[in-house]
């Protein structure tokens, strides 16, 4: 184990040593190309020069604390401890990062700079903590090892995914995820040895494009998730939601006519139920994808908040709890157990204060 000090100027982190690597900060250059085992740094003294990763590279700690140069390349630098973004410079890498440690202990921390690529955790028994307030433009993955976020940090990303079968955990609880991607943002499917804590998380899904998008959760098992919110504005695409979840709170708020689409044969449990659309020409329609029976369930003392929505084949539960809202409508087969404006009076009173 040893340390490598970038010293090259303008070059290419590859597999040629050259004059690139020191074994001090500023110091003299001829080192070999760092390994799993070496801990590599760009600092002030590394130049105002442009790095450029043109082979899959590896690290133990990567620290880029004082570096005022561009860090460029596509190519995947993988990490076996920890990283420290830190700020001043320029990324214009689009690789991926991948958390590759086996070990615990592991910490990330962004210094503001945001990401261009994949962030993949990938480790047998590895375990890390983000410190800090994290941007990519890509995914953020878990395949293998322990991903905690702590508390009251923001994490933006095109997605969050799981995948394989691997022995794999995310911890978010008290944590702030922007989903600013389209198709599947959210999948978290595959539950086969993994555990996701998200139970006061709060999830909001941003992109305002017309593309639809999609929230996967466990066909198998009911999850527990905080907030999530579809925050699409004016789109007028398909939201998803598949799988069979606890929401503490459930939001969708757009601005224009869509639809959101519930996979069926699920059943998802809302302690908040808040979807309401901006008027009468911009009301959401609440349907399934299958005719399998789907199922709406309201916890004990939660929130019905919904008006201006089209009501299709969804089931609800308890009776008389589910009030459409004035401005809603159905579709002419509306799921039982909802209220709707067209109702017998009584039965509307029952549940005015509700909606």
């Amino acid at each position: 184990m040893a340390d490598r000090y970038w010293v090259g100027g303008t070059a290419s982190w590859d597999a040629t040593a050259g004059t690139k690597w020191a074994l001090t900060d500023g110091g003299l250059g001829g080192q070999a190309v760092p390994t799993a085992l070496d801990d590599v740094y760009f600092t002030a003294l590394s130049g105002t020069v442009t790095v450029t990763v043109a082979v899959a590279s590896v690290a133990r700690n990567l620290n880029f604390t004082g570096f005022t140069g561009t860090f460029a390349g596509s190519s995947q630098v993988s990490i076996y401890g920890n990283l420290v973004l830190a700020s001043g410079w320029t990324r214009t890498y689009t690789g991926t990062f991948l958390f590759a440690s086996t070990s615990t202990g592991n910490t990330i921390s962004s210094g503001g700079i945001t990401l261009g690529g994949l962030v993949q955790f990938n480790g047998a028994g590895g375990g890390w903590t983000v410190t800090t307030n994290l941007t990519t433009t890509g995914n953020f993955t878990t395949s293998q090892g322990s991903v905690t976020v702590n508390s009251g940090l923001t994490i933006t990303a095109n997605a969050f995914t799981t995948s394989g079968t691997n022995t794999r955990s995310l911890t978010i609880n008290g944590v702030n995820i922007v989903l600013t991607g389209t198709g599947v943002v959210w999948s978290f499917g595959t539950q086969t040895n993994m555990t996701l804590n998200a139970s006061t998380c709060n999830i909001e899904i941003t992109n305002t494009t017309n593309t639809g998008v999609s929230f996967v959760s466990s066909s198998v098992i009911n999850v527990q998730y905080g907030t999530v919110f579809f925050n699409r504005g004016a789109s007028t695409a398909t939201n998803t939601v598949n799988g069979n979840s606890t929401f503490r709170l459930f939001k969708d708020r757009g601005t224009a006519a869509h639809t959101l689409s519930i996979t069926g044969g699920t059943t998802n449990t809302f302690s908040n139920f808040d979807v309401r659309g901006a008027n009468a020409g911009a009301r959401i329609t609440i349907s399934r994808s299958v005719l399998a029976t789907t199922a709406f369930v309201q916890s004990p003392q939660g929130l019905i908040s919904c008006d201006f929505i089209t009501v299709g084949l969804i089931n609800v539960t308890p009776a008389n709890t589910w009030y459409a809202g004035s401005g809603s409508n159905d579709t002419g087969s509306p799921g039982t157990g909802w209220v709707l404006a067209t109702d017998a009076p009584a039965r509307r009173l029952s549940t005015a204060g509700v909606g």
